[in-house]
């Protein structure tokens, strides 16, 4: 099988040469093909391009120079898509892949993570699996699987990190790929981008902050540190406390002594029915009650000490605890652009 790789004219042709070099370094039964092409754009750079021109150029492609079907077009791009997504495929076995941006999502060199979409894409089409359609083998809860989703595009470090598949994606693989050796040779390049992720949390500089997502993952309530692949558990109350601060904290914080008012009682009681959704709202204003009178102090510490356990760079975790002095204003200091809560 042959994997032509393409580009348009702003990607830079020395990061596409590196992407080149590593695809073509691993030695397999799927060939990957520096093809120095460069297809025209008619737009103007700053315009999303839709899925129909990026598919469109690589059916051009193929036309011109008579691919086989059975072979991959593969584009590489600057410009983003319509739908804003990191890269696709479709039933013509064409794939596009996004080169910019990844710095916000993941403090690797970016040939990795675009490595990363392609072999993804080729898993997925080789899978059978038609990204745009529900499927049991897209997984909107994130596994660290190849295959996750990913709705919030910082969940991407999970899978990037990992190298994974899951159990149900191996068994599906098993059954669709027509040479396992193939499979064998894709998944030696997700071991060397998970190698590339070798983080010293003691050197790690305050810039490279994770993302977090605040998510139920069946039974489970979990804190995900993105970039730092660590997973907190925390239970509902802390959860609805660490979600309050995060949502009306802001810059100005909130004193202790201002929680038990009327608007930030209705504010922790509408997060907690949230999140505890067969929870009836008098016992969870009845538990609010009792945390924000006696035991917020008690709350507070437990995630704190959860998040310090975890990263264990005082600088950094700074950043994450509910913090702030007696009498003063308690506040989380991570930017709010680097947080997703998916309840």
């Amino acid at each position: 099988m042959k994997v032509y790789i393409i580009k348009t004219p702003e990607y830079d042709i020395e990061n596409y040469q590196v992407v080149i070099t590593i695809l073509k370094s691993i030695p397999g039964p799927i060939e990957f093909f520096n093809t120095n092409s460069v297809v025209a754009t008619d737009s103007g750079r700053d315009i999303p391009l839709s899925w129909k021109d990026l598919f469109g150029f690589c059916n051009k492609y193929r036309d011109t120079f008579k691919i086989d079907r059975e072979d991959f077009v593969v584009l590489l791009t600057d410009r983003r898509n319509l739908n804003n997504w990191f890269s696709s495929s479709d039933n013509n076995r064409n794939i596009f892949v996004i080169t910019s941006e990844w710095e916000k999502f993941t403090t690797i060199n970016r040939e990795f993570p675009i490595i990363h979409q392609i072999i993804e894409n080729l898993f997925q089409v080789l899978m059978g699996i038609d990204v745009t359609k529900e499927s049991p083998f897209i997984h909107k809860i994130l596994k660290g699987c190849i295959n996750d989703f990913c709705s919030s595009k910082f969940e991407v470090i999970a899978k990037l990190k990992t190298g994974g598949i899951c159990e149900v994606c191996t068994k599906e693989i098993r059954s669709k790929f027509p040479d396992i050796q193939m499979a064998k040779h894709l998944k030696r390049y997700l071991n060397l981008i998970r190698s590339e992720y070798e983080i010293d949390f003691f050197d790690l500089p305050i810039s490279n902050l994770s993302s977090i997502t605040l998510s139920r993952n069946r039974n489970d309530h979990e804190l995900v540190f993105n970039t730092y692949n660590k997973i907190l558990k925390l239970d509902p109350l802390e959860m609805a406390l660490y979600i309050f601060y995060l949502n009306y904290g802001n810059e100005e914080g909130i004193k202790r002594k201002n929680l038990g008012n009327e608007l930030n009682i209705n504010r922790l009681v509408d997060i907690y029915c949230n999140i505890s959704p067969n929870l009836e709202r008098e016992d969870a204003l009845g538990t609010i009650n009792g945390m924000v009178n006696k035991y917020f102090s008690i709350h507070k510490s437990k995630i704190g000490k959860k998040i310090k356990q975890a990263i264990q760079n005082e600088n950094i975790s700074n950043q994450y605890i509910i913090s702030g002095a007696r009498g003063e204003p308690f506040k989380i200091l991570i930017s709010r652009d680097l947080v997703s809560i998916n309840y």
